[in-house]
């Protein structure tokens, strides 16, 4: 096995089974409480504000911003010695003040990088088959 097949990868569990299926169809999905109103991310079972267990899977526009970011340089994984340097960031989503996912940043050298730089979704195939969603600075 190469390394690159043996990098790990996502496995749908715990209810995040919905997530990934959208991953796969280049969407970006996040939980909404049906009683509040409140997108989530992590997936979760019950809503943070309040404890409701109803939720949808809301498709987002996948546009956000840069909250925080960090360059990585040391592989902690031996198939991630083809990768480094990446760059993982934290991107704060449109929709909803707070609703930040963590990711990578392709396409952008950490140099060229600042906080609050405008991004969006895009979607990079793992060697399984499974979308990962990633973001890339939005093109004005």
């Amino acid at each position: 096995m190469s390394t690159t097949e043996a990098f790990p990868y996502p496995i749908p569990e715990f209810g995040t089974e919905p997530y990934w299926e959208a991953a796969n169809r280049r969407e970006l999905r996040v939980q909404r409480c049906l009683d509040c109103g409140r997108l989530r991310w992590e997936p979760a079972p019950l809503c943070l504000d309040c404890q409701s267990q109803k939720h949808e899977w809301a498709l987002l526009s996948g546009r956000g911003t840069v909250y925080s970011f960090t360059e990585i340089t040391h592989p902690v994984h031996p198939a991630a010695f083809a990768k480094v340097p990446y760059i993982v960031v934290e991107v704060e989503l449109a929709e909803q003040p707070n609703l930040r996912m963590l990711s990578n940043l392709l396409g952008t050298p950490a140099a060229q990088l600042q906080i609050g730089a405008a991004v969006e979704v895009d979607f990079s195939p793992h060697p399984n088959g499974q979308l990962l969603p990633v973001f890339r600075l939005r093109q004005t």
